[in-house]
């Protein structure tokens, strides 16, 4: 099995490319499932929802739609809810999958104390085991037969063999690594691999990987990722940043300056300085016209800032 780390690339490029297999495409977004659905030349499709039940009964259409090798789109939210048999469903199938951003693949469960020993120890709901691994006890069937209530979900990824404990305090979901075993491929498109948990978790439990980036000449196409090809990327952008020291920028001489409780919190003059501060130094030192700026802050401050000197800025 491969893992590929991609820079960028074309979000449906292998898809394409591959008529004659079939693909699992995961994505954190909703819309992006949607925009799969639409653009790529095959026909994908995604797990259907109940009312009465939606999380659950979706990862039972899942699992139908593998049972029929059809191309899915989906979250990654319910994957992260594939069961023993949606596994044993994907070893036996010939999927490849790609995985649109790393996944949470680690997280930690925030349950305090008063719960946990009412959970482990005034009931017989969950219990640890050796290894940490959390399982079912007695009273977590009658427990779940009331309907869902505030333990559910603990319940639910107990009994998905998902929940490990930690010095009997600290309760820790793990999605389980064999399901990356039993793709035919995977693809993660993402960036900065290394700094991230999921490739961490790989190196844990010994999953082979390699990196890759594109490169775009007649077409796109994979090839092996350098570091140093990277590094002269960075400098070549490197020489396009210049960062301003000047008197403008004395507004943000305090550590908490332009954060969100800043621009929640300050005074309308202040953004009103802020606004000046950025058409002086946009128009009068360095002569730009308003159709040559994009600025940025956070989405509910930037209607503020733009009003206060109008339509002289673009907001993305």
């Amino acid at each position: 099995m491969s893992i590929y780390e991609i820079y960028w690339i074309t979000r449906n490029w292998s898809i394409r490319r591959n008529k004659d297999e079939n693909f699992i495409y995961i994505t954190p977004y909703l819309d992006e499932v949607q925009r799969i659905k639409n653009s790529c030349n095959r026909h994908f499709v995604e797990p259907k929802e109940c009312k009465k039940d939606k999380i659950y009964s979706k990862s039972k259409s899942l699992k139908e739609l593998m049972v029929l090798s059809s191309d899915i789109a989906t979250t990654h939210s319910l994957f992260k809810l594939v069961d023993e048999e949606a596994e044993k469903i994907i070893e036996a199938s010939s999927y490849t999958l790609i995985l649109d951003e790393v996944m949470d693949v680690v997280q930690h469960i925030p349950v305090n104390k008063a719960d946990l020993d009412l959970l482990f120890v005034r009931s017989d709901t969950l219990r640890k085991e050796p290894d940490g691994l959390i399982t079912l006890g007695d009273d977590a069937e009658r427990y779940m037969s009331f309907g869902r209530g505030k333990f559910s979900e603990l319940i639910n990824m107990a009994k998905l063999k998902r929940l490990f404990m930690i010095d009997d305090t600290v309760l820790l979901w793990e999605f389980p690594i064999d399901i990356f075993r039993y793709f035919k491929e995977v693809y993660i498109l993402t960036y900065l691999f290394d700094g991230q948990i999921q490739k961490y978790f790989f190196d844990f439990y010994d999953v082979n990987y390699n990196k890759y980036t594109v490169k775009k000449s007649d077409k796109y196409e994979l090839i092996t990722y350098n570091e140093n090809s990277d590094l002269e990327k960075r400098k070549d952008i490197g020489k396009l940043i210049n960062i301003y020291e000047g008197k403008l920028n004395e507004i943000g001489r305090y550590n908490t300056a332009l954060s969100y409780n800043w621009f929640r919190n300050e005074p309308e003059t202040m953004i009103e300085i802020l606004s000046n501060n950025m058409y002086n130094y946009f128009r009068h030192i360095n002569d730009v016209r308003v159709n040559d700026v994009l600025w940025t802050c956070y989405k509910e401050s930037g209607v503020k800032v733009k009003n206060t000197r109008e339509l002289l800025f673009l907001t993305i």
